[in-house]
């Protein structure tokens, strides 16, 4: 098990449910094609790109974080491209 799999079992201190204020700035134009979240978590960046238009594929290495984005994206419209785990 990955160690931030072990974080996800709980809410991690830097999972604030929305996205961070700086990445909302830059929807406002400054963002634009697609993107790519590296170490998503639990997908609130990548979820809110996906709200705002961008085609969005998220990765991060703990499966769990990735369960709980995949819970988050079945609910939302538009769904962001299928959210997976990479790494060993």
């Amino acid at each position: 098990m990955d160690i931030f799999d072990t974080v996800y079992r709980d809410r991690p201190p830097w999972d604030i449910g929305r996205p961070r204020r700086a990445f909302a700035d830059l929807a406002a134009g400054e963002v634009t094609g697609s993107v790519l979240d590296v170490g998503c978590g639990t997908g609130e960046h990548a979820l809110f790109f996906a709200e705002e238009g961008h085609e969005v594929l998220g990765i991060d290495t703990a499966s769990l974080a990735i369960r709980k984005t995949e819970e988050k994206a079945a609910g939302a419209v538009p769904r962001p491209r299928r959210t997976g785990s990479c790494g060993a």
